[in-house]
């Protein structure tokens, strides 16, 4: 099966993607939402220990292939989840990155993400793998992630805090910008009027699950590995009614497997 990693309602957004381009294949989330507590980037070892005995858990299950739908724990644990098994691992950053220096014009970037994620300078560090001449922008965006909690999308006060969010990025006249947050996606269409329609905005999930279906096809036998029975399991390391209700409606079903750690 494909193990997807994250942290809370990535896992989920990111299956429901790569089920869209790979249908009926088997896949199990972990959403271990322990994860990233306290989820700074002053605590990289623990990160680091929980996200390596994630992968670790997921192989063990059965998972020939690895995404990592989290920005945080690839941020901070990406080269530490590659070295930890043998199975291959794709993570959220590196696709995306790929994706804007492919779909950048004038390589002017911007990053809006959690404060973990902008902290730990990962971004700008692939990115000028990529283009050593990038302009590179980024904006800490820590209250999005509970207004998306709170199922807050729409609501007037959420696009005057993305708009305020957007501003610095605005004057340095980005044209390419990354949601280095996976559940970002739910309001991109409220980022891209705030943004303006000449900026590309690259969304992670789509973006991996894209690499993914070119990975497999470049790689015939790990996708030889992989049952195509259709099932989807999510296991919560912490459930609560409310995960377990967005698991459902991500993944729109009524069917999916949910259980916890």
């Amino acid at each position: 099966m494909i193990g997807i990693l994250g942290t809370g309602t990535d896992s989920m957004i990111l299956a429901r993607s790569v089920q869209e381009k790979i249908p009926a294949v088997d896949v199990l989330c972990f959403s271990n939402n322990l994860c990233i507590f306290p989820a700074d980037a002053s605590n990289p070892d623990r990160i680091t220990e929980n996200a390596v005995q994630s992968i670790a858990r997921l192989v063990g299950l059965g998972a020939g292939l690895i995404l990592v739908a989290s920005h945080t724990i690839s941020c901070i644990a990406g080269a530490a989840m590659a070295e930890s098994t043998g199975v291959p691992v794709l993570d959220i950053i590196t696709s995306t990155v790929e994706r804007a220096h492919l779909l950048s014009r004038h390589h002017r970037i911007g990053i809006m993400g959690s404060r973990a994620v902008i902290e730990s300078g990962r971004y700008p560090e692939k990115i000028r793998e990529q283009c050593p001449e990038a302009g590179i922008h980024s904006a800490p965006c820590p209250l999005l992630m509970p207004l998306i909690a709170e199922g807050w999308i729409k609501k007037p006060v959420t696009a005057m805090i993305i708009k305020k969010y957007l501003i610095p990025l605005k004057t340095r006249q980005i044209d390419t910008l990354i949601l280095a947050s996976t559940p970002y996606a739910f309001l991109a269409p409220t980022i891209q009027r705030k943004i303006g329609r000449r900026v590309q905005i690259i969304d992670g999930a789509d973006t991996l699950s894209e690499t993914t279906v070119s990975y497999l096809s470049a790689h015939p036998d790990v996708a030889a590995q992989l049952q195509h029975t259709g099932r989807l399991q999510v296991i919560l390391a912490w459930p609560s009614v409310m995960l377990e209700k967005q698991a459902k409606d991500i993944l729109n079903t009524r069917h999916v497997e949910i259980s916890g750690s």
